[in-house]
């Protein structure tokens, strides 16, 4: 695949946007950027055919420049795209994020509810049953930062272990079944970091964690942790809230 854009990170975007939007054919097509003063040119060429399309960023909307214009990248290229397929991903332009964060961004700029479901829909392309999903977990998420105080601590454990990869995700992780095996090796370093952390949380009122784990994965893990002993609350005890996404 042929890709020129102004920057690595933003040829690496479109990268993403091709493999989403073209599926196992992404390398039959040749994509051109070129940042405008005010917005994105963009063609994309497959087979002798070319097709141009433009965006305009949008500052007043997304608040955010680099934000504002990584929009006008990606529906400048979904755009040209919908020349070669009619194919849209049901998460739109969203990749290599935990989608819920872009309607958190939204709402917590100011935008209500209506309109940062306007935003998901026809500035990202995020279809009807994903926008309703990332409104609801965004209103959970929101309602919850509330109970939040300066004594509580929150962590994420990575478990790159997942049955299938989801089309925006770049995190580093493993289709499982494949990678089982190595479960209980990663245990034995998550369970060293844990402890080592939990030593600079003793003073937190609460302690929340949470993972991407999948049921399927799950159960791996529950059996390896019972091979190796590992019951109880852990070393967060009482004050350890599970809180799953």
């Amino acid at each position: 695949m042929e890709i020129q854009a102004a920057t690595e990170a933003k040829r690496l975007n479109l990268y993403h946007l091709s493999s989403l939007f073209f599926h196992g054919k992404a390398e039959e097509y040749k994509i051109y950027a070129e940042e405008k003063e005010n917005g994105v040119f963009l063609s994309i060429s497959h087979q002798g055919c070319a097709k141009e399309a433009f965006s305009a960023v949008d500052l007043s909307l997304h608040k955010e420049f680099s934000r504002a214009e990584n929009v006008a990248y990606a529906k400048a290229f979904a755009l040209a795209a919908k020349n070669f397929t009619d194919y849209v991903p049901p998460y739109g332009l969203l990749f290599g994020v935990r989608p819920v964060k872009v309607p958190v961004f939204y709402r917590k700029s100011g935008y209500c509810l209506d309109e940062t479901k306007r935003i998901l829909q026809e500035e990202f392309l995020v279809s009807e049953e994903k926008t309703k999903l990332l409104l609801s977990l965004c209103e959970t998420e929101l309602s919850f930062e509330k109970t939040l105080s300066q004594k509580d601590a929150m962590l994420y454990l990575s478990i790159p272990f997942c049955p299938t990869r989801c089309s925006y995700c770049s995190f580093i992780s493993s289709a499982a079944p494949k990678h089982l095996a190595l479960i209980p090796d990663y245990l034995d370093l998550m369970q060293e970091e844990i402890r080592k952390t939990a030593r600079l949380l003793q003073d937190a009122e609460r302690t929340l964690f949470g993972n991407s784990l999948s049921d399927t994965v799950g159960k791996q893990i529950a059996k390896a942790g019972k091979r190796h002993g590992r019951t109880g609350s852990g070393p967060f005890g009482k004050r350890t809230v599970k809180s799953d996404r």
